[in-house]
């Protein structure tokens, strides 16, 4: 059951698949590394604070100083209302980088819980378990801290105060455009943009997972599907959405152009260029090499 509605995995889970349906992969910062001035030395545009409830002053700090040379932050919610420690601030640590200040005394969603899934009502995360009565909505998302709008903006800086979790009810379908537009222009601002995008039968592909590795001076892109699978300790685990019954066709658009653009599955020689056309078995895995 923690696995299955944990809403820290959920909301966790939710922004993974989100920045993966934009074309993106996540690099988890720790606690470390973040003192140790690794944002700074790696050159990172955008850090996303996923439900940090707790921050130090150290970190909060950290966070201020990667932002003041640059840097973009992106909160969820309840972000920093607690010390290392766990008790409570009596304001959020990074309040004033977001320009906020939190009112919890109003309490959270639709005012009578406090979390967004109601495990009495089943033993997975759907919209029967999803506890969201009464709460505000902005992109088909629940607001969450009550007395706060949603995607407050301070500078290059955004506090969303949204639950990403309900992403995950909303995967694949229509109703997770705006969601999925509004991340993606608050990462464009930031000069961040995915190396590649890509479509299936003309339309995006948003379940679709790209992997790199590099390899010399030769570049590995693997192209597979990306299910939601709810994991299970003795089973396999029920998966949401379907790999389809039948190859389609694949788009890829390159950020910049590449040269010699290989399907190491086929050994089809594709060339230079940007923009390229092929075949895609859903539950199989496309392989390209290419140099930038």
């Amino acid at each position: 059951m923690e696995n299955a509605l944990s809403t820290s995995n959920l909301t966790r889970i939710g922004w993974i698949k989100l920045l993966e349906d934009l074309g993106y992969q996540a690099k988890f910062i720790h606690q470390d590394h973040l003192l140790g001035g690794a944002l700074e030395r790696d050159g990172t545009k955008v850090l996303v604070l996923n439900r940090t409830l707790c921050l130090s002053d150290a970190e909060a700090a950290a966070i201020r100083t990667f932002a003041a040379g640059g840097g973009v932050v992106i909160a969820d919610h309840l972000c920093g209302v607690f010390d290392e420690h766990g008790k409570a601030r009596e304001k959020g640590a990074l309040d004033d980088l977001f320009g906020i200040r939190h009112d919890l005394a109003q309490g959270i969603l639709g005012g009578k819980t406090l979390s967004e899934v109601d495990a009495e009502k089943g033993a997975q995360f759907s919209t029967q378990t999803w506890a969201i009565d009464g709460a505000l909505l902005h992109q088909r998302l629940p607001i969450f801290e009550r007395g706060l709008g949603a995607v407050l903006r301070k500078d290059r800086h955004t506090y969303l105060n949204l639950s990403p979790a309900g992403y995950l009810l909303q995967r694949g379908m229509p109703e997770s455009k705006g969601w999925l537009e509004l991340v993606s222009s608050l990462l464009g601002e930031a000069g961040v943009k995915p190396r590649a995008v890509f479509s299936l039968g003309g339309d995006p592909a948003r379940t679709t997972e790209a992997l790199y590795w590099k390899n010399g001076e030769r570049i590995t892109l693997c192209v597979v599907q990306n299910l939601d699978r709810h994991a299970s300790i003795d089973t396999f685990g029920t998966v949401q959405g379907t790999m389809g019954d039948s190859a389609r066709k694949l788009t890829i658009s390159f950020g910049a152009p590449v040269k010699g653009l290989v399907n190491e599955r086929t050994g089809r020689e594709m060339g230079d260029g940007k923009l390229f056309g092929d075949d895609f078995t859903p539950w199989e895995a496309n392989v390209y090499t290419f140099t930038p």
